[in-house]
């Protein structure tokens, strides 16, 4: 772990966390990297967003995550119990890799449920909850609906 962490920030599982040398986390952000987080060069993720559960999670190059968003790797399977009070073997989880491929942007107060992938180049809207696959180089609205991204060439994002 080379990268920039801001304080205050919480890590949990610190060992588990792989961050590349040009890529940061800013403050006031807790990342479980329990399950395994990996994020790559050029990325970052912003003020206030919070990384949570037991799952593995990717960011890949030049990656943002803006502020106070939440990404699930884990969550209750809502035909069990779901208190945390509940003794644990009353209850059930959920529990799936999320990746983010190369120049993925998610836009403020976004959540983003287990299993999710978000394709090469792929938005997600500010206040948009996402709990399936956003194709590459495609706009994730708050409404649920996709729009294409416009881009230049894909010769210029592989020359990037």
């Amino acid at each position: 772990m080379n990268g920039k962490i801001h304080d205050p920030t919480t890590i949990i599982s610190e060992d588990e966390l792989a961050l590349h040398e040009t890529s940061r986390i800013d403050s006031f952000c807790l990342i479980n990297a329990r399950g395994g987080a990996i994020i790559d060069s050029e990325s970052v993720i912003h003020a206030g967003t919070h990384l949570v559960g037991n799952g593995a999670f990717e960011m890949r190059p030049r990656s943002v995550i803006t502020y106070n968003c939440v990404i699930l790797t884990t969550t209750a399977d809502l035909r069990y119990p779901s208190s945390s009070v509940v003794p644990e073997k009353y209850r059930q989880n959920i529990t799936k890799k999320v990746t983010f491929g190369r120049e993925t942007f998610v836009g403020s107060g976004s959540v983003i449920m287990p299993g999710v992938t978000l394709g090469d180049g792929a938005c997600v809207a500010a206040n948009s909850y996402v709990d399936e696959d956003v194709p590459e180089w495609s706009i994730r609205l708050p409404d649920g609906s996709l729009k294409d991204r416009e881009i230049s060439s894909d010769a210029e994002f592989e020359s990037r």
